[in-house]
């Protein structure tokens, strides 16, 4: 088994689109379908249709708008996989996230391979 047969879609929530740019680049090469959604609501549809296998938050949205789509989503989804896109590390920042139920974290500027090693450790 690999991570390309075991994941289907994942959601992004990032306005940022030079890492859009790049995440969907790596889906690409992985075979996996990728929905960029934006901070707002919008993102409850595809949870609520259980379309996607893990979400991608980017940490940096402003009005700490990544903590309360995080606690959405683990209220409406508890067992979707949530992985906190970082711009720099902050301990208390990540602190924050995991008390909310976030899964892990990806340190940016990232790569395709640690991308591929974060899905590979959820999904495989």
């Amino acid at each position: 088994m690999n991570i390309k047969s075991s994941i289907n879609s994942i959601m992004i929530i990032d306005p940022d689109e030079k890492n859009n740019s790049i995440l969907k680049d790596i889906f690409s090469r992985l075979s996996i379908k990728m929905n960029i959604v934006t901070p707002g609501f919008g993102f409850l549809v595809g949870l609520k249709n259980q379309q996607h296998d893990c979400v991608l938050i980017n940490s940096e949205l402003p009005d700490n708008q990544a903590i309360r789509i995080l606690d959405k989503i683990k209220w409406e989804v508890p067992n979707m996989i949530v992985i906190i896109l970082l711009n720099k590390p902050n301990i208390n920042k990540i602190i924050e996230f995991v008390r909310h139920g976030a899964d892990d974290f990806i340190q940016k500027p990232f790569t395709f391979e640690d991308i591929e090693k974060i899905l590979t450790y959820y999904y495989y």
